[in-house]
């Protein structure tokens, strides 16, 4: 019964923000005329130009009855892109620029997606940064600003994101702090950043070397 409660846990924490999203995307964005929420939610974003983060990601597939949870941190710089790094249950290095993505092996980078799959880092600053002129160009956008919280949501227009994402939402306070993903078979990730630092502001000579 313990083990029947803690998997019901796990589950409601995952759909409280789908059902919490719903009413979100009936909250289109009017690009020619934003309201002051939206445009101090994106210019606080652009504002950021490293994020230093721990993250829990829990992915629900449909198919199985338990999530697939994973921890690790991760780097983000506007400059040179995302750096994922998945600490448990295994060990991955990911790094995510405009040239491609790429898995670090034996401390060697190796590409991994090349040509249109750079797309996907280039979409992975949008999302840090809050470039709207790059995110309104492949989804149409949403959003709703609660008082603590605010969410932007994303729905793909091109067919390749299509075949991606069905849907994305962003949530946070001043950085992005929850990413919920739905992909286009209907299966669920959730990835919550906590301990957030944003400086400095500039890559250490050690992170540097992560995208070398």
């Amino acid at each position: 019964m313990h083990r029947l409660s803690q998997v019901v846990l796990i589950l409601s924490l995952i759909c409280i923000p789908l059902r919490g999203n719903a009413a979100l995307f009936q909250l289109p964005v009017d690009l020619e005329h934003p309201t002051p929420e939206f445009l101090r939610v994106t210019q606080g974003l652009q504002s950021i130009h490293v994020m230093r983060s721990h993250f829990l990601q829990r992915k629900q597939i449909k198919i199985l009855r338990n999530p697939l949870i994973s921890k690790g941190n991760m780097l983000f710089s506007a400059k040179n892109g995302l750096y994922w790094h998945i600490e448990s249950p295994v060990n991955n290095m990911t790094i995510f620029t405009e040239e491609g993505i790429f898995e670090k092996r034996n401390g060697v980078m190796i590409r991994q997606k090349t040509a249109s799959m750079g797309h996907f880092g280039t979409i992975f600053g949008a999302i840090f940064t809050g470039d709207i002129t790059t995110l309104s160009t492949h989804f149409k956008l949403y959003f709703s600003d609660q008082g603590e919280f605010w969410r932007l949501g994303l729905i793909p227009k091109n067919g390749m994101l299509q075949k991606a994402f069905h849907k994305i939402v962003l949530k946070g306070k001043r950085q992005v702090e929850e990413i919920v993903l739905e992909d286009a078979r209907g299966d669920t990730t959730v990835l919550q950043f906590f301990k957030i630092k944003t400086m400095p502001a500039r890559l250490t000579p050690i992170e540097q070397k992560y995208f070398e």
